[in-house]
């Protein structure tokens, strides 16, 4: 049975490159989309979504019930609006740049379901923004309510929504509320700023 890849990409020809590529290097049958809305009305379910960081939550509110695994493109891995998609259940990022073969190999491995990668991915971002020599304790604690602070202390852990909310016994909604709530305590704007802080408070 063929498994369906849709593509979401507001550059058309990036796109087309990318369908072009999985189905020269791939026996997956790719179709282009502009539009998450699109979802809604495709005929075959898709087996793996491929997409930008910023069509993530987009994707995820149009497509509430249905169980697939998206793949992230993005020349820049390291950006706030990707390590974003990751907390909240995006399952691993591609960049481009790297050539054909890389985005053949983790497609086939989120296809097959291989690949356990984002864990380590989102570890080793947050290492990368902790800024070194920054080690005094800010011992405010913000105004958060003990479930905030046991939702950002498993995202200092580096596990994702989709996790948390598994780890809490809350909805996937529930989790992502308050993570609007802490991001607001906290005067964040991502999930990066918000662990950044989480270190200084020591949690």
């Amino acid at each position: 049975m063929d498994k369906t890849i849709y593509i979401l990409h507001r550059n058309k020809s990036m796109a087309k490159t990318l369908a072009w590529t999985l189905q020269l290097g791939t026996d997956l049958k790719a179709v282009c989309l502009q539009d998450p809305l699109e979802l809604k009305t495709t005929a075959e379910p898709p087996d793996l979504i491929l997409t930008e960081p910023e069509f993530f939550e987009k994707i995820s509110a149009h497509t509430k019930g249905m169980s697939f695994p998206v793949l992230l493109i993005s020349v820049n891995p390291e950006h706030d609006k990707v390590i974003e998609a990751l907390y909240a259940g995006a399952d691993d990022v591609v960049d481009p740049g790297n050539g054909p073969e890389e985005l053949i190999e983790k497609t086939n491995q989120l296809i097959h379901h291989k690949t356990d990668t984002k864990n380590i991915l989102i570890k080793k971002l947050i290492q990368q923004i902790k800024k070194p020599g920054k080690t005094g304790i800010d011992e405010t604690d913000y105004g958060l309510t003990l479930k905030e602070k046991e939702i950002l202390r498993f995202m200092k852990e580096a596990h994702h929504l989709k996790e948390i909310a598994q780890l809490t016994n809350c909805s996937y909604e529930t989790v992502r509320t308050h993570v609007k709530h802490i991001y607001k305590k906290l005067g964040v704007m991502s999930a990066s700023e918000a662990v950044i802080k989480a270190m200084k408070m020591d949690l």
